[in-house]
């Protein structure tokens, strides 16, 4: 079955959409934030707000490029079996419980463990923010450059951006089923 990269980049507070792109090459994903950037800019100036994307259209690189260019973000890092296993061995108190006040979530006591790292191919250091009891088998791994959120209100916006990944697949799930008639 063919299948075709989109972004779609919608405001957060009024869930209007800012910009559309289909039929994305896969040698040309990682620099679609990048696009959407330039895009904004040319339409705004800046990017003041905080970026909330896919780690699957962007790549390291890139993600030392926005910071250089002062353009805050929020994305997920890849799942390594390295990184999950070595995650997993952290003591217990290492982990801190954090309240997720997102409607309709069914985990909401999550456990947190937050570091800084620094990731291949990248000068700069990043915020890495590790949740699990979050009702997935692995651990979640959050990336951002905006120390100015509280831990709390990165896991808000972040499980948001859940929310409408889930509803999207609802929703191809739904088409690819009528389709199958």
């Amino acid at each position: 079955m063919k299948g075709a990269n989109t972004i779609i980049a919608s405001d957060s507070k009024s869930n209007a959409v800012l910009y559309t792109r289909a039929d994305i090459l896969r040698r040309e994903e990682s620099q679609e934030v990048k696009k959407f950037v330039s895009y904004w800019k040319n339409i705004k100036g800046n990017v003041s707000e905080t970026l909330v994307f896919n780690c699957k259209f962007t790549a390291y690189n890139i993600l030392d490029d926005l910071k250089n260019d002062k353009v805050k973000f929020i994305t997920l890092r890849k799942r390594y079996a390295g990184l999950v296993t070595e995650t997993l061995a952290l003591p217990k108190k290492v982990w801190k419980k954090v309240y997720i006040p997102v409607p309709k979530r069914k985990y909401k006591n999550v456990s947190v463990y937050k570091s800084e790292v620094g990731l291949k191919d990248c000068k700069n250091i990043f915020r890495q923010i590790v949740v699990k009891d979050h009702g997935r088998e692995n651990p979640t791994f959050i990336l951002t450059n905006n120390k100015e959120l509280s831990l709390q209100r990165v896991l808000e916006v972040y499980a948001k951006r859940w929310r409408i990944e889930n509803k999207i697949a609802e929703l191809v799930m739904f088409f690819n089923l009528k389709l199958r008639w």
